[in-house]
């Protein structure tokens, strides 16, 4: 709906087997001047996002009937859900799951750059929260994300693991680099967002 130069957007997102209304929103605001169509794009990035981003709704609700599944689904499926539990929750258990099932994944699928991205993610927590599971975790996770960004030049969360190591490493510029290239692939991923913002931080304080 649009008056008044403002318009006005409900968006309801409904399962078509329970009929179950799974997610809504509403976005409002001033109209912009001159073409409308940056404001339609606009709400519908991040639309996407909020549905089938990595914490979207999608995944939430896949994930709430994960333990009803009796078939296991194919590696890399499994891994994502595995992981984005992970992300979810950021406990061991999840972490070493989400482990087992990626680099299972990977083993595969070695040419699948989303399964390299998130592995290489994984092997960055596994330096960082000391869990030791991986040697030399660090370096294997910084070259696993450059090997998924040059087989995807737009997947996100490989710039993200290569600007989280660089930040790891002290070299404050080339994170920065890598962070605002991941952002501009898809400026709504939150996680993005806050961990520039977080990391960005730490720098200004060091």
């Amino acid at each position: 709906q649009t008056g008044d130069g403002e318009y006005k957007i409900w968006i309801t997102l409904q399962d078509n087997q329970t009929y179950f209304n799974v997610w809504s929103e509403r976005y409002e605001g001033v109209l912009p001047e001159g073409s409308f169509f940056k404001l339609q794009t606009q709400v519908a990035e991040s639309i996407v996002y909020r549905i089938a981003g990595e914490h979207g709704v999608t995944n939430q609700t896949i994930l709430k009937d994960y333990h009803q599944i009796q078939v296991a689904p194919p590696a890399f499926e499994l891994a994502s859900l595995l992981y984005a539990r992970w992300t979810s929750e950021l406990s061991q258990a999840a972490f070493d799951k989400a482990l087992e099932a990626t680099e299972q994944a990977h083993r595969e699928e070695p040419e699948n750059a989303a399964a390299l991205a998130m592995l290489a993610d994984l092997y960055t927590f596994d330096y960082l929260h000391g869990y030791n599971q991986v040697e030399n975790a660090l370096d294997l996770s910084f070259d696993l994300a450059r090997q998924a960004a040059r087989m995807d030049s737009q997947l996100q969360l490989a710039y993200q693991v290569i600007a989280f190591n660089q930040y790891l490493r002290g070299n404050l510029s080339e994170f920065t680099s890598n962070a605002e290239r991941a952002l501009a692939i898809n400026p709504y991923n939150s996680n993005a967002l806050s961990a520039k913002g977080l990391f960005a931080a730490g720098a200004c304080r060091n």
